[in-house]
C-alpha cells in the first residue's frame, strides 16, 4: 500500500505542476498575508534569471521556478514613542514587554469584524489598517525602479473568509498602494495545495491541510473549487502558547514564547518518542531566580495533545463530510499537509494512525501557500477558475 500511495502521490505532483513553460513579460508579486508569519515571492521577467531583491530579509530561491521567496516576516506591527516597528522589531518588542500599548498581533483574522483598537494613532486603527501597513511592507521588499511594470499581485486570504472579510483584506491591500486592477485574491487552502503540486482543475478529489500560525485550514479540493472546509483557530500558535503554559504548571518555570518556540521544534512530537532531552532555562516563578530544568520529548508532547487532538478531529469532521467519489481518491492519494504546523514531529504519523490514510508533509511546506501564488501568477489562464472574482 505504502508504494501504491507513493506512486499514486508522483502522478497528482507530475499533472499538478505541468507550469507553462514560457518567458513572462512582466514581473508579478505574490503575498501570503498571514495571521502569525507573511512573506512575499517575486516572479520574474524569465524564467533563467535568479534576481534576487535587496531586503533585510534572507533569499530562498525554489529551484527550477524561476522566482525567489523572502523569508517570513512577522505579522506584528508596533509603535512605541512615536516609533514605528514592523516584523521582527515589533515581535521583539512585544516579547520585551507585554505590557506595551499599541502592539497589534494576529489581526488578520479579525479583519471585516468591526474591531477597532481606540487609543491607536490614525492610521492604526483597526485590522485592515495593520493588513495594509504588513501588506505595504511586502510590497516594498520586493520593490524596484521597475515597479509600474508589476502586472499582478496576488494577496491569499483564508477561505472561511465572509464577505465582508474579503472585501476588507481587498481594501487593505488596495490602501496599500496595490491598484485595484492589479490585484487578485486567492484562497489559501488553494494556493498551498497548488505550492504542493495538488492538480486542483483536476476532477480528482485531494484533501489539504494547511497548519498556520493561528488557524488551520482543511479542505477537499477538485476542479478548481473547495467542496468541504473546515477551519480551526488551533495551530502553531496555541501549541506554543501550551509549551509556555506547561511549564508553568508542571515546573514552576517562566519561559518565553522564542524558548517554547526553540522546544517545540527541538523535541516537540506528536507521537511517542525515546530518549530525547533538553535543558530549558527559565525564572523560576517561587524564588523568582533563574534556573534550568532538562524535560523530555513526552513531556512535550503531552502539552501539545490537546492542540492535536483537535486538528485531528476536524481532519476527521473534514472526512465525514467527503463526497463518496472524492473519498475514494484519498484512500489512493492520501493527506497532504501543508503549514509551519506540518513540520512538528510525528503528526504525520499520528494522523495516519488516527484515519487509516496515507499523509505526505509537502516539500517546504512552510512556504507552501506562497509558492502557490507563484505558479498561479506564471499560469494565470490555466488557473483564472480558482482566483476569487471580485
Amino acid at each position: 500500500m505504502k508504494n501504491k500511495s507513493n506512486s499514486n502521490l508522483n502522478q497528482i505532483a507530475n499533472i499538478g505542476s505541468n507550469i507553462e513553460n514560457r518567458t513572462l513579460p512582466i514581473r508579478v508579486l505574490g503575498i501570503d498575508l498571514g495571521t502569525t508569519n507573511s512573506t512575499v515571492t517575486n516572479l520574474l521577467k524569465e524564467k533563467d534569471s535568479k534576481e534576487v531583491i535587496e531586503t533585510y530579509e534572507i533569499k530562498q530561491e525554489i529551484p527550477n521556478s524561476g522566482y525567489t521567496i523572502d523569508k517570513l516576516l512577522p505579522s506584528v506591527v508596533a509603535i512605541i514613542n512615536g516609533e514605528t516597528f514592523i516584523g521582527e522589531g515589533a515581535k521583539r518588542k512585544r516579547g520585551e514587554n507585554k505590557l506595551y500599548k499599541n502592539i497589534f498581533y494576529e489581526c488578520k483574522n479579525d479583519i471585516g469584524n468591526q474591531k477597532t483598537y481606540n487609543n491607536a494613532p490614525e492610521g492604526y486603527k483597526n485590522p485592515k489598517d495593520i493588513a495594509s501597513i504588513i501588506i505595504k511592507r511586502l510590497h516594498e521588499v520586493a520593490q524596484k525602479e521597475d515597479d509600474n511594470h508589476i502586472s499582478k499581485i496576488c494577496v491569499t486570504i483564508p477561505a472561511s473568509f465572509q464577505l465582508s472579510q474579503k472585501n476588507d483584506t481587498r481594501n487593505a491591500a488596495i490602501s496599500s498602494g496595490i491598484s485595484d486592477d492589479k490585484l487578485i485574491l486567492i484562497d489559501e487552502p488553494v494556493a498551498a495545495a497548488i505550492g504542493a503540486s495538488l492538480p486542483v482543475t483536476e476532477p480528482i478529489g485531494t484533501m489539504i491541510v494547511d497548519i498556520g500560525g493561528g488557524t488551520t485550514e482543511i479542505a477537499v479540493i477538485s476542479l478548481n473549487g473547495i467542496g468541504v472546509l473546515e477551519t480551526i483557530n488551533t495551530a502553531g500558535d496555541e501549541q506554543t502558547e501550551a509549551i509556555v503554559q506547561w511549564f508553568k504548571d508542571h515546573h514552576k518555570l517562566a519561559i518565553g514564547e522564542r524558548t517554547a518556540e526553540m522546544i517545540k521544534c527541538t523535541v516537540g512530537s506528536a507521537v511517542r518518542t525515546s530518549g530525547k532531552s533538553i535543558a530549558v532555562k527559565g525564572l523560576d516563578l517561587i524564588t523568582g531566580i533563574p534556573k534550568t530544568v532538562q524535560i523530555s520529548s513526552d513531556e512535550i508532547r503531552q502539552a501539545l495533545s490537546e492542540s492535536i487532538y483537535q486538528i485531528t478531529a476536524a481532519i476527521k469532521r473534514a472526512l465525514d463530510k467527503t463526497p463518496p467519489e472524492h473519498a475514494s481518491d484519498l484512500i489512493d492519494f492520501g493527506i497532504v499537509m501543508t503549514g509551519g504546523g506540518a513540520q512538528l514531529k510525528g503528526l504525520d504519523e499520528h494522523i495516519k494512525n488516527k484515519t487509516g490514510l496515507p499523509v505526505h508533509v509537502a516539500e517546504d511546506p512552510i512556504y507552501s501557500v506562497v509558492k502557490g501564488t507563484g505558479i498561479v501568477l506564471d499560469s494565470l489562464k490555466k488557473y483564472q477558475n480558482v482566483l476569487i472574482q471580485p
